[in-house]
């Protein structure tokens, strides 16, 4: 069973570390700002009988939104510097920052989980999205949220690792 100090359902110490970021996150500051997530987007149904483009998908569950240019809100994830420098990748390393003394303090993988559950959360509210480039495409696809959790834990975990190299090289 997880220990219920480790997720409230992302109340209180979310608020704070949204909060605490709100320097980096002004569309959580009290602005009006509200991210248009339809502008140069598109829809694709998951490849089942049909690989193409539509703008009527049949199951919710089963799409994927494309998009031509990243909002600045967006994550981008991959290596090159444009996703490293994006804006949206930047703001989401300064959210992990703020979550990461919450996750070094969770003590089983269920209140790991749940902290990079409440990430997303707090990224989902914020109007951010995940995306990967398509090459074949030749756009951003929208990945799924449990590759997104995947990417926010990997992050955790290398932060904490380089942390150690740091420590062990005494830097």
């Amino acid at each position: 069973m997880c220990n219920p100090k480790y997720h409230d359902g992302g109340g209180a110490e979310a608020e704070a570390a949204i909060a605490a970021c709100a320097f980096i996150l002004p569309w959580q500051s009290g602005s009006t700002y509200t991210p248009n997530t339809t502008r140069n987007a598109m829809v694709i149904a998951a490849p089942s009988s049909s690989s193409s483009l539509t703008h009527a998908p049949a199951k919710a569950s089963s799409v994927r939104a494309l998009t031509t240019e990243p909002l600045a809100t967006d994550i981008l994830c991959g290596k090159t510097k444009q996703c490293t420098e994006h804006e949206g990748s930047r703001r989401f390393r300064v959210v992990i920052e703020c979550f990461r003394a919450k996750y070094l303090e969770a003590l089983t993988k269920c209140d790991k989980t749940n902290c990079t559950k409440e990430v997303y959360e707090v990224l989902q509210r914020a109007g951010s999205r995940f995306l990967k480039y398509n090459e074949g495409l030749k756009v951003w696809e929208e990945i799924s949220p449990t590759a997104a959790r995947e990417k926010i834990g990997t992050l955790f975990l290398w932060w904490i690792y380089s942390s150690m190299i740091v420590k062990e090289m005494g830097i």
